[in-house]
């Protein structure tokens, strides 16, 4: 089983958080691989040390793909994706997961409980809780009925909520309200 998050590697994305993650279901017997993919070492400074993220690496906590140009194949690799942020805007890749019909475990954070809804297509979890993000992780890995069903419901927020169409639409419909708008060179879709 993967549990895969994507992400800048950053400190602020809860690498650390999904690291520990690891270790605690190591500890625990769980046989399962995490898998990041997501730019490291940039001028940003919550970014974390590339020495770091291959410090992980060599403990066998993590596997680290670098920057990926081909999201849809780790997801469809995946059982779970984990991106337990301290703050997110809309996180495009929870949208990816849910899109890919992955279930999510993810913090309850604005943005990200925009689109997981605790229980039916993942999991919300306080910021930092490593033993709350390691309990959801367990659960999902050991009930493939629950991560069908989740995935099934994320499948539906997607194509429901998060659709371009959808999202052109939304927009269109903001502007118009705020400059109102009645130009028929901007239709509502």
């Amino acid at each position: 089983p993967v549990v895969l998050t994507v992400a800048r590697l950053l400190w602020s994305k809860g690498i650390a958080e999904v690291v520990a993650a690891s270790a605690h279901l190591r500890r625990r017997g769980i046989n399962v691989r995490f898998v990041l993919a997501g730019a490291a070492g940039d001028d940003n400074p919550q970014s974390i040390p590339v020495q770091q993220v291959k410090d992980w690496c060599d403990q066998g906590l993590i596997e680290w793909h670098g920057v990926c140009k081909d999201v849809a194949a780790l997801l469809a690799g995946s059982w779970v994706v984990c991106l337990p942020s301290h703050r997110e805007g809309l996180p495009l890749a929870l949208a990816e997961a849910l899109a890919a019909g992955r279930p999510v475990v993810t913090t309850d954070v604005p943005g990200c409980r925009e689109v997981v809804s605790e229980g039916v297509n993942g999991f919300l979890v306080p910021v930092g809780d490593v033993v709350a993000i390691a309990d959801r992780l367990e659960l999902l890995l050991a009930d493939s009925d629950l991560r069908h069903r989740m995935g099934q419901a994320g499948r539906e927020v997607a194509e429901s909520r998060l659709s371009v169409e959808r999202v052109v639409s939304s927009t269109m419909l903001w502007y118009r309200h705020c400059l109102d708008v009645t130009d028929s060179r901007f239709p509502v879709v």
